[in-house]
């Protein structure tokens, strides 16, 4: 069974027709046919915000929220608590300043060396720093 490091971009893609792309629909796939996704502990609260967002600006209803909610619980990521603080004022601090990311995506970059698994991500700064470091970026 394969594994990849899942960004929140991609999964909160797959809720939104206009945002969903032939690649993140693959990564879809790949994890419905039983690729294991690892995400940073930060994951639930950058999708669920990302839900919130949408309400608020009218894109989704309530029901909808709580659905695409339960829909990206149930893909079961396995959460990585193991980036805790002191992690995250160091390596993910360093890599956020050495390849001018957010540390959010600093975060996924992390994960994806720590653990050795490709990344699952389109995000374009975030693809340029896999390059750099040499991570691979999940191809489906």
């Amino acid at each position: 069974m394969s594994a990849l490091v899942l960004d929140a971009s991609t999964a909160v893609s797959w809720c939104f027709e206009e945002a969903q792309t032939p690649y993140a629909n693959a990564v879809l796939d790949a994890i419905t046919d039983g690729a294991e996704a690892h995400v940073p502990h930060i994951w639930p609260l950058e999708v669920t915000n990302a839900l919130v967002k949408a309400l608020r600006r009218r894109q989704i209803t309530r029901d909808e929220l709580f659905d695409y909610a339960r829909q990206l619980a149930s893909l079961r990521a396995q959460v990585d608590f193991d980036q805790a603080a002191e992690r995250t004022f160091t390596d993910v601090l360093g890599l956020a300043e050495r390849y001018q990311l957010t540390t959010y995506d600093a975060a996924y970059l992390e994960l994806a060396q720590r653990l050795k698994l490709p990344l699952a991500t389109a995000d374009t700064n975030l693809v340029q720093a896999a390059g750099a470091t040499k991570i691979e970026v999940f191809k489906p």
